[in-house]
């Protein structure tokens, strides 16, 4: 902000309303950036536009704003986003969680009891397991993942939210004998051809590990199933976020793997998102 020593926050706004139309990057994501910096919430920074940045909180911003130019997602640039109304840490370990997974937890919360026993699968930064958790305290939950780094993001969610959760670096399952009422998973699903076509800042920072999977993005459906028999009994019952285009293939999988009723619900734009198996 070399014109200005000390700028406004109403200038800077004006600054980042306009880098956001010529650039093509979402307002509320240098809202974001901004907010970060002055430690305010997003009401108060319209409130207070006459506070101003001192040099440290300038070079910062500038900094934040150079990574965002280059497609970096803002939560990895500040570290954290929000989910089901809590925050959690995020970096480029783990995919940072969508809109639509809340949706996953709500499908999940009204079907479950506190003596039940949930395995979160591909647990990534944690925020299914540990929203079910801290909704519901009495409940057992086991998280897994691959990633050595997920996990100890997770971790640090789980100490953070006070939640008892146990996680096991592992593929797919835990490597203990024991069966699951509830078994969640929002899995990769993209496929090898469609990951080719994403924008930027989910193809060049986010885990291509968190992202793709073979079969048309039925890999991890495949494997979660048709491993399954050992950590479920005859109520179990399997919660997944699929791709829109994946309801078909899910309830022919489904049938396949010896399971008998699949419910496909949809997410808040209309289009098919989960699946609950029984």
């Amino acid at each position: 902000m070399a014109e200005h020593p000390n700028p406004p926050v109403s200038d800077i706004l004006r600054r980042l309303e306009q880098e956001s139309q010529s650039r093509g990057i979402p307002l509320s994501d240098y809202v974001i950036i901004l907010c970060e910096i002055l430690d305010c919430r997003r009401t108060e920074l319209y409130l207070d536009r006459n506070q101003t940045l001192n040099p440290s909180q300038q070079t910062r911003l500038e900094a934040f704003l150079s990574r965002l130019h280059h497609h970096e997602p803002v939560h990895y640039i500040i570290g954290k986003t929000w989910f089901y109304g809590r925050e959690f840490l995020v970096n480029p370990a783990v995919l940072i969680p969508r809109p639509e997974t809340e949706g996953l937890v709500e499908l999940v919360l009204p079907r479950i009891r506190p003596s039940m026993r949930i395995l979160d699968i591909g647990t990534g930064s944690g925020v299914i397991a540990i929203s079910i958790k801290a909704a519901l305290p009495d409940l057992t939950v086991d998280a897994t993942d691959l990633s050595s780094e997920a996990l100890s993001c997770a971790q640090l969610n789980a100490r953070n939210h006070h939640c008892d959760i146990t996680f096991y670096e592992t593929d797919l399952y835990p490597p203990i004998p024991v069966t699951y009422d509830t078994i969640i998973s929002n899995p990769p699903y993209i496929s090898p051809g469609d990951y080719s076509a994403l924008p930027p800042q989910i193809r060049d920072f986010e885990p291509t590990l968190a992202l793709i999977a073979r079969e048309q993005g039925m890999q991890f459906y495949r494997q979660i199933l048709s491993r399954s028999q050992p950590y479920r009994h005859s109520q179990t019952t399997f919660f997944f976020e699929i791709g829109s285009s994946q309801a078909p293939m899910i309830g022919k999988l489904a049938l396949e793997t010896g399971f008998h009723q699949v419910e496909i619900k949809k997410d808040l734009n209309g289009l098919d998102r989960f699946a609950v198996i029984n």
